[in-house]
C-alpha cells in the first residue's frame, strides 16, 4: 500500500469503483523512501479530498533554502539551487521569448492553486491517504495488510487472483474476482514477471562503465536514517530540501526529512570492495554522519541503514488484457526530482477514470490500450 496503491484505491473510490488494496506486507512503510510530491500530484490530492490534510501533515513543508551544496554542513554552503533562481531563470528565458509568447505571462507567478512543490516523508503521506480513504469512504475496508498476491489469470472478462491471506506457513488462500488489477507493486514487480514484460534501459548510453545487464543499475548507494536537531544552520523556518556534501571521507547528499529533525544520509556504495550498511556497526554510522556534518550533535540517533540502487528502465508494455501496471513496476527513475512516486500516482489517477468510463459504458475498451 504505497502511494501509487493509496492514491489508486482513493481515485477509484471517488469515482464510484469499488478497489481494494492487497498487501504483503503486515504494516504500513516505516523505513525511509521519497520525499517530494510535485505540484501535479498535489492537484490530484486536491481532486480528491486529500490536499489539505497532506499539506498539513506533520512534517510537511517548502524548503526555503533550496538545494544547498556544502563541504559540510556546519561548515556552511558554498552553493545553492533555489526556487528563486528557478524563477529568475524563467524570466531570462521568457526575456527571450516574442512578447505573445505563453511564458512571458507565467514566468515567477503561482502556477496552480494546489501550490509549489512540498516536502513530505513518503510514511507520513501514505498515513495520510489511508486516512482520507477511511474517512471519506468508510464503507470499505481499502486495505488489506498481510496478504499476498500468488497468481492471477484473465478469463470471461476477469482477472481471478489467488490471495494468501496470512503469513504463517500454511496460511489461507482466497480467490478474488475483479474486473481489472493494477500492479502497484514496486521495482521486483511479480504482476510485471508473471505477464512477462520485460524492462528496457538506456544506462549504456548514460553510463556505459556503471552498467549492469540484469537490472539497468547505474550506482549502488548506501542510506542512513538518522535523527538530529539541525536547525541552527537554517536560514528559514524549514531548512534546505537536502544538502550535497564533499565530506573528508566521501561525498553524497543528506535529504530533509521533517523539516529539521529527520535527516537520510546517502553515499556511493562500492559492493565488492565495503561491506553491506546493514552489517556496519552503530559507531561507523555516526562516523559516517558526523564527518558529512562536520561535527556530533549530542542529539544524533541512528535509527536505520540500507542500500538501494539506482536505476533507470522503463518497461516494454504497460498492459497486458486487463492487468496494468504503474509505478516502480512500470518505470523506474534516478532519484533527482522525485519523479518516482509523483509518477506512480499519476500514473493511477489517469488509469481511475478511464477505468470508470469503460464500466458504465460511455467509453469505449480502447480507450485503455
Amino acid at each position: 500500500a504505497g502511494p501509487s496503491g493509496l492514491a489508486a484505491a482513493l481515485c477509484f473510490a471517488e469515482v464510484g469503483v469499488d478497489a481494494v488494496i492487497i498487501e504483503a506486507r503486515s504494516s504500513p512503510h516505516s523505513a525511509p523512501s521519497a520525499h517530494v510530491i510535485n505540484r501535479r500530484t498535489l492537484e490530484i490530492f486536491r481532486s480528491c479530498g486529500a490536499h489539505d490534510l497532506v499539506m498539513a501533515a506533520e512534517g510537511a513543508g517548502f524548503p526555503q533554502d533550496g538545494l544547498q551544496f556544502v563541504r559540510k554542513v556546519a561548515q556552511g554552503q558554498v552553493g545553492e539551487w533555489t526556487s528563486s533562481n528557478a524563477v529568475e531563470a524563467l524570466r531570462q528565458v521568457a526575456a527571450l521569448q516574442p512578447p505573445e509568447f505563453p511564458s512571458k505571462r507565467v514566468a515567477g507567478t503561482r502556477l496552480s492553486p494546489a501550490g509549489g512543490q512540498l516536502n513530505l516523508a513518503q510514511p507520513r503521506l501514505e498515513a495520510v491517504l489511508a486516512d482520507v480513504l477511511r474517512k471519506r469512504h468508510p464503507s470499505r475496508r481499502h486495505v488489506r495488510y498481510g496478504c499476498l498476491l500468488e497468481s492471477f489469470v484473465q478469463e470471461d472478462g476477469f482477472v481471478c487472483a489467488t490471495v494468501v491471506v496470512g503469513e504463517e506457513r500454511g496460511s489461507a488462500r482466497c480467490q478474488v474476482r475483479c474486473r481489472y488489477l493494477l500492479g502497484c507493486d514496486g521495482a521486483r514487480s511479480m504482476v510485471r514477471e508473471r505477464l512477462g514484460i520485460q524492462m528496457e534501459t538506456t544506462v549504456p548510453q548514460i553510463n556505459a562503465a556503471a552498467y549492469d545487464p540484469k537490472g539497468g543499475i547505474i550506482q549502488h548507494h548506501s542510506w542512513i536514517y538518522f535523527s538530529a536537531d539541525l536547525r541552527k544552520h537554517f536560514r528559514s523556518s524549514y531548512g534546505p530540501a537536502l544538502y550535497w556534501y564533499h565530506a573528508d571521507t566521501i561525498s553524497g547528499l543528506i535529504i530533509n526529512y521533517n523539516g529539521g529533525t529527520e535527516w537520510v544520509m546517502h553515499a556511493p556504495l562500492f559492493p565488492e570492495e565495503e561491506a553491506h550498511p546493514r552489517d556496519w556497526t552503530e559507531e561507523e554510522c555516526i562516523r559516517r554522519v558526523a564527518d558529512a556534518l562536520g561535527e556530533h550533535p549530542l542529539d544524533l540517533k541512528i535509527k536505520a541503514r540500507g542500500a538501494w540502487q539506482m536505476t533507470c528502465n522503463v518497461a516494454t508494455s504497460f498492459q497486458v488484457g486487463r492487468v496494468f501496471l504503474a509505478g516502480d513496476s512500470c518505470h523506474r527513475f534516478p532519484p533527482s526530482g522525485g519523479h518516482g512516486q509523483n509518477t506512480g500516482v499519476q500514473d493511477v489517477h489517469n488509469l481511475a477514470w478511464k477505468i470508470a468510463a469503460v464500466l458504465r459504458g460511455w467509453a469505449s475498451p480502447m480507450l485503455l490500450d
